[in-house]
């Protein structure tokens, strides 16, 4: 009765708030304010240092109790939407109800919206996570839940097979990026070879043609001296003669206009005559005298033959071997009936008429020809010229590629390779996987080049410039025949060598 009266109508002398009744605060006064949000003046200003040095440190979840030396959180409890310290957590409700987390100010985020209630469970029907009254009287009613912690080392187990997968996949794309670079320094390296090859040809090529050029000329010089030489011999000579017979026309002038007789006559020696009748003849006759001219055929033939050793010299480069094309022919024992083959063996059209030829297991019963020849491994190219109407395809075959059916066409089984025109548009054709190629159809001749030993088979258009279509990469597992499929009024040609 007595401390009541005390502190009737009594104002903390601290705080500055009316006193219904006694408590120690935590800051150590003996009051409790009517005002619940009320604190202690004194309380207020060591706390707001010390969040003032806390927030200077770091950013950090206080505990809700400490107030006058705030401390961080070790937990937050949603059920009393506090965040507790760990002297205050030793105190705190150990009922399993009340749910702890790790420190957090969201503590809204970990209710429910709807019921305000703890989430605890997780509705895998819908994704969603749910407290207890969703799933006994909400829209998740019925549906099979299970506890957060369940699901989570669920989820997680997938997480780690996924994180498992995703971090082989990072292996592998680390290790294709590497090849990669690997691959593209061993380009740079070969191109900066190539280039060095190619600046060494060339230079070797500019002082081979140099030296002929060089060569040549002076055989050009040389011939000239030596006919202009005789020339000017003959002309010398011709000159002189020409001295003795203008003396020889002046003294004759003069005698004919002499009027005594015995002075003509007395100067008159007969044998003059006859020297001068012989030097007429001399210079009459075209034979006396020989005109010589330059031997353009020699200088020809210098320039060609000495040509030809420089071109054969740079076939013999092995970094840029020309392979001399391989003399194929169509095997008529494999063409289709409907497929006709020239008598030089060199061209297959299509044709409108069955040609009825003998069955023989070689023979393919599509519009399709192999070539006799094989090639079991080495390097070999030809070139083959196409007509602009019809569709064609060009490539390569096993022996062993079906002869019936659509297994049997070129392209569409894993025997063959092919490169198809096709209503002016260029595709690649292996196994029955098809690609386009964007290059323009504008020529008639093409190369195939082959490399069995390096599993390589190359197209190539031989337009102006020459332009790659595409190359196959494999491993090839026995002899190839050149393939060739016509149809639609379609011919290909063998160019001969």
């Amino acid at each position: 009765m007595e401390s009541a009266a005390i502190c009737e109508d009594q104002t903390c002398s601290t705080c500055l708030h009316l006193c219904s009744k006694l408590r120690t605060r935590t800051c150590g006064h003996i009051c409790e304010c009517r005002s619940e949000k009320a604190e202690c003046m004194q309380e207020n200003e060591q706390c707001s240092k010390g969040r003032k040095k806390i927030k200077q440190e770091e950013a950090k979840v206080l505990c809700t109790y400490c107030i006058q030396i705030p401390a961080h959180a070790a937990k937050t409890c949603l059920i009393c939407e506090a965040s507790l310290c760990e002297k205050h957590l030793n105190v705190h409700n150990k009922s399993p109800d009340h749910v702890l987390l790790e420190p957090t100010t969201s503590i809204r985020c970990q209710k429910c919206t709807v019921h305000n209630e703890v989430l605890k469970y997780y509705c895998p029907e819908d994704d969603s996570i749910v407290c207890t009254s969703c799933f006994l009287i909400g829209d998740h009613k019925g549906h099979q839940v299970e506890l957060l912690q369940i699901a989570s080392e669920k989820k997680k187990e997938k997480l780690r097979s996924l994180l498992k997968k995703r971090i082989l996949r990072s292996e592998r794309t680390q290790n294709r990026i590497k090849d990669f670079q690997k691959e593209m320094s061993n380009v740079k390296d070969k191109v900066k070879s190539i280039t060095n090859q190619v600046t060494l040809l060339f230079t070797d090529l500019r002082a081979q043609l140099e030296a002929l050029e060089r060569r040549v000329l002076k055989e050009v010089l040389r011939q000239e001296d030596q006919v202009i030489q005789s020339l000017s011999e003959q002309v010398q000579e011709l000159q002189m003669k020409l001295e003795k017979l203008s003396r020889q026309i002046s003294d004759t002038e003069k005698r004919c206009q002499m009027t005594d007789p015995l002075t003509v006559l007395r100067g008159h020696r007969p044998n003059s005559d006859i020297l001068t009748n012989g030097c007429d003849r001399k210079m009459s006759n075209e034979s006396f005298y020989q005109v010589d001219s330059l031997d353009e055929l020699l200088i020809s033939m210098t320039l060609h033959r000495n040509l030809a050793k420089i071109v054969n010299n740079i076939n013999a480069v092995d970094e840029f071997h020309v392979l001399e094309a391989s003399e194929i022919l169509f095997d008529v024992n494999t063409a289709g009936d409907y497929v006709h083959i020239s008598g030089d063996l060199k061209t297959a059209s299509s044709s409108d008429i069955n040609l009825r030829r003998p069955e023989t297991p070689e023979r393919f019963y599509c519009v399709q020809v192999l070539s006799t020849k094989r090639f079991p491994s080495g390097r070999h190219s030809w070139e083959v010229e196409t007509s602009n109407c019809g569709d064609w395809m060009i490539g390569v075959a096993y022996p062993t590629i079906e002869r019936k059916g659509s297994h049997s066409f070129l392209g569409f089984n894993d025997q063959s390779w092919g490169l198809q025109k096709y209503k002016n548009k260029y595709t690649v054709k292996h196994n029955s996987e098809v690609i386009h190629i964007d290059v323009e159809y504008s020529c008639q001749r093409y190369l195939i080049y082959l490399d069995h030993d390096a599993g390589q088979l190359s197209f190539y258009q031989l337009s102006d410039p020459i332009c790659h279509l595409y190359t196959y990469k494999t491993t090839f597992k026995a002899p190839l025949h050149a393939a060739f499929w016509v149809e639609d009024d379609a011919w290909v040609k063998i160019v001969s060598k």
